[in-house]
């Protein structure tokens, strides 16, 4: 703590950069400063417009998709059909029986 408070109290000059290496201060970037702008506003645009242009159309998603969709329903019908037919002879089954014996319930 002693040494900190030493270096502080006694530093009397703040350390510069030198001339030659100062540039054009429009084009030095602080990092993480938003507060001066890094792009030109056509720049901006263009960037936005390109971003823009890349984002499918809900066709194009559609086409991208439909194959999988239609795969991933075959393997659904494939694996539950024999369930659902099973289900309505079932029912069909109960049905008969409750024409056949009305009383038995």
């Amino acid at each position: 703590m002693f040494n900190f408070m030493f270096i502080v109290c006694c530093r009397s000059t703040r350390e510069s950069t030198p001339c030659s290496l100062i540039r054009d201060p429009d084009t030095i970037r602080t990092p993480g400063s938003t507060t001066r702008p890094t792009c030109s506003t056509d720049a901006n645009r263009r960037t936005e417009h390109a971003a823009r242009r890349q984002i499918p159309t809900s066709r194009e998603m559609d086409e991208f998709f439909a194959e999988v969709e239609e795969a991933q329903q075959r393997k659904f019908i494939e694996k539950y059909a024999l369930v659902v037919l099973l289900f309505f002879l079932f029912l069909s089954w109960l049905i008969a029986i409750s024409v056949t014996c009305p009383g038995a319930h």
